[in-house]
């Protein structure tokens, strides 16, 4: 069975960002949709995949894609805690700095660059929570049927 570069992709973020180099620890999710009760934590899902540009050959076409990755960061009210937006800005810092170290995921992407953020507090829920959503641009090569 032939496995999608997107999820080959998705897994290598998933997985240098619940290496330890974030405050989420193991807590780094891919895709996932269930609540987490445990904060903080860190959920990578890919909103879109399109071909970048027309394909080069035609034999044996290879595509130039871009993949948009939506990586939230989020952390919840606790005892002893800081400031909610204060904790979940430290933890999308932290996504940033380790996917700044390593912008061709281990050589799978041509690159892996910051695109935004978008900051939502949820105060309607309990407990309180506070989220960052980081938006990644990833390009690669996809060569289908080879």
């Amino acid at each position: 069975m032939a496995v999608h570069p997107r999820k080959t992709i998705r897994e290598k973020v998933v997985s240098i960002l619940a290496s330890g180099v974030t405050s989420a620890g193991g807590r780094v999710y891919d895709s996932r949709t269930q609540v987490v009760q445990t904060a903080p934590f860190v959920v990578v899902n890919s909103v879109s995949d399109e071909p970048e540009e027309p394909f080069i050959g035609i034999s044996h076409p290879t595509y130039n894609r871009l993949i948009i990755f939506e990586i939230d960061c989020v952390d919840t009210e606790r005892p002893g805690s800081g400031t909610l937006a204060g904790n979940a800005d430290d933890l999308s810092r932290e996504v940033e700095l380790a996917l700044q170290g390593n912008l061709t995921l281990d050589n799978l992407a041509l690159s892996c660059l910051l695109g935004g953020a978008i900051v939502e507090a949820s105060e309607e829920i309990d407990p309180p929570a506070y989220q960052v959503t980081l938006t990644y641009f990833v390009r690669y090569e996809d060569s289908i049927g080879l």
